[in-house]
């Protein structure tokens, strides 16, 4: 079941040296992202205050979103890929949240709008595949500006691809 989700429309395996292949990936994928995972609980434990809690607090539920129970099996390949980038764009916020924490809580005011839409839908979660991933690389353009984003985002191409989707 786990590879089946992991490998999905995306590649047929036939033989073991695929097998293998895509099992040797996810291991390097999934080492780099707990290495970034155990790094950025422990700034998260260690510098929150007051002032940063709500920043910290979207933070922590990235991760969860992220990394919930059983991701291995929901995640497709092609967006397992993407976390080591997901993963240091949350370094890159918690690098520079300090100087700019209106800023930082404006964002994810936004993100947060987003998120709420997509959890209200009850539609086949096959077409919000798509609008869950855009999110993401949307907190990439909006955090971690310097980061290059996997597709073209902003609020506007996300508003057109949710209209699209969901036929509103």
């Amino acid at each position: 079941e786990m590879l089946r989700s992991l490998v999905g429309s995306e590649m047929c395996i036939r033989d073991r040296k695929n097998l293998l292949e895509v099992m040797n990936q996810v291991a390097r994928l999934l080492e780099v992202a707990l290495k970034n995972v155990l790094s950025i609980e422990g700034i998260l434990k260690a510098k929150q205050t007051n002032l940063n809690k709500t920043s910290y607090d979207d933070i922590r539920h990235q991760l969860a979103g992220l990394l919930g129970k059983r991701f291995l099996t929901k995640v497709p390949l092609e967006w397992l890929r993407h976390y080591p980038r997901f993963l240091q764009a949350i370094d890159y916020r918690l690098e520079k949240l300090s100087g700019n924490l209106s800023k930082d809580q404006e964002i994810t005011l936004v993100v947060n709008d987003w998120w709420r839409r997509l959890d209200a839908e009850e539609v086949d979660s096959e077409k919000l595949t798509l609008l869950r991933w855009m999110i993401e690389e949307l907190r990439v353009s909006l955090f971690a500006q310097t980061l290059k984003t996997s597709i073209p985002i902003s609020v506007k191409r996300l508003e057109k691809e949710w209209k699209k989707v969901l036929n509103k």
